[in-house]
């Protein structure tokens, strides 16, 4: 399924390649709540009928009704900065799990991203994913999300990134998820990020990649135009966050 669609278009697609096999999970508490502390929640998602089978803790860590919550909810919650990303992270997961029976038995997704709370302010969590069951031919129906808030630990603004999963082949992974992005610059432009990212200054860039002054800071105005920032520190955390660096 390819990942330049919708998230919620890509789950769709999902729940049409299960079928309409009904869930043997009911919408009832699964979890018991006192795994869970007042800085963590989480939701379980049925692929097979794309909608949500259970969620706790969003009020008590966000602020939010528990009524109100859905994937749409959540995925909204992202900060904006972070969701496409977050999103091919997500989707190049599933597709992994899906790609055979039993793959997904022991795959495991951890990322740290950016959320919103009821008033408004972003937090930073640590999202543990993992399988919570399969169908009847063995491919991933139900997986479950944990959220715990490490603000406290960890005021970084990009997002990181771990999957484990049986015969993965990590460089394949990474190189799908930011497959967007492998001719977002040009290769003189991600010489000058690299060195950007090193802490040199237009003048060493200059002296290092033997080109002007003027020509490095015409390609940094370049560069942070084409990736919508303003900032050095912003630029660095795009190209971060997109596995350009």
């Amino acid at each position: 399924m390819p990942l330049d669609r919708d998230i919620f278009e890509f789950f769709k697609d999902v729940a049409n390649k299960l079928g309409s096999t009904k869930s043997e999970l009911k919408k009832e508490t699964i979890i018991d709540d006192e795994l869970f502390n007042k800085n963590e929640c989480y939701y379980i998602f049925d692929l097979q009928t794309n909608e949500l089978i259970e969620s706790k803790g969003f009020d008590k860590l966000l602020g939010y009704d528990e009524a109100d919550i859905d994937l749409e909810f959540i995925y909204n919650l992202y900060s904006p900065d972070e969701s496409d990303i977050m999103h091919r992270i997500t989707k190049s997961a599933v597709s992994y799990c899906l790609s055979k029976p039993t793959i997904c038995e022991d795959a495991f997704l951890q990322t740290n991203f950016r959320i919103m709370r009821n008033d408004g302010e972003y937090i930073r969590v640590v999202s543990h994913a993992k399988s919570f069951s399969s169908n009847e031919q063995g491919y991933l129906s139900h997986f479950i999300i944990k959220l715990t808030d490490i603000s406290f630990i960890d005021s970084s603004h990009y997002v990181r990134c771990f999957f484990s999963a049986k015969d993965l082949d990590t460089y394949a992974f990474r190189k799908q998820v930011f497959s967007a992005y492998q001719d977002f610059f040009t290769k003189r432009e991600i010489e000058i990020i690299k060195e950007i990212v090193g802490g040199l200054s237009n003048v060493e860039i200059a002296d290092k990649l033997f080109i002007s002054k003027h020509t490095v800071i015409t390609h940094r105005k370049n560069i942070l135009r084409k990736s919508n920032q303003s900032t050095t520190e912003s630029l660095i955390i795009f190209c971060k966050e997109r596995g350009i660096v």
